[in-house]
């Protein structure tokens, strides 16, 4: 959980707080996923004591965003503007690593979850505001993609005009990604 009160110093005005899933709760967040066909990458990173924090702390936020589907659990119930970034599909990502995998076991489990996270990309994409994708094949994809904005992978080089014999480091702006 992360929250700041101002923009002016994120370092000493933020508060993060920082919970372990014991074992048990994986467990538990296994049960749940089986039983309420929540994908298991949401129920595993469920919490009840993060949603009571969330949902006090979202009543001082102007806007809901949430970074990766495992977050979007929480967001759904508050009525604040809410945007969900999707990144790379996961249930895609799943589809592709269910055709790719030699285990029967990882088949059967990227065959499960691969069905579930799609559903329940589609319902973030409908519950949420906006959604950010990368892929325009993700976007095209979707049920509501008047809901959805793409978002390209990486740096356009066309935009940057770097003199690379200048020994100043000053002002320089640097990009670290995959």
């Amino acid at each position: 959980i992360s929250r700041s009160d101002s923009s002016d110093d994120l370092s000493e005005k933020s508060k993060k707080e920082k919970i372990n899933l014991k074992k048990i709760n994986i467990l538990f967040a296994f049960l749940r996923s089986i039983t309420t066909l929540i994908p298991f990458q949401v129920a595993l990173f469920y919490s009840s004591r993060v949603k009571r924090e969330i949902l006090k702390i979202s009543q001082e936020c102007d806007i809901v965003y949430s970074n990766l589907i495992r977050t979007t659990e929480y967001g759904k119930e508050i009525d604040k503007p809410k945007v969900a970034e999707l990144a790379d599909s996961l249930a895609m990502n799943y589809k592709f690593s269910k055709d790719k995998t030699s285990s029967i076991l990882w088949k059967i489990y990227y065959s499960l979850e691969f069905k579930r996270l799609e559903k329940y990309e589609q319902e973030v994409i409908k519950t949420f505001d906006y959604s950010f994708m990368f892929n325009e094949y993700e976007k095209i994809k979707s049920d509501y993609q008047n809901k959805v904005i793409l978002l390209p992978h990486g740096v356009n080089s066309l935009l940057l005009d770097i003199d690379c014999n200048k020994q100043s480091s000053e002002n320089y702006i640097v990009f670290f990604g995959k």
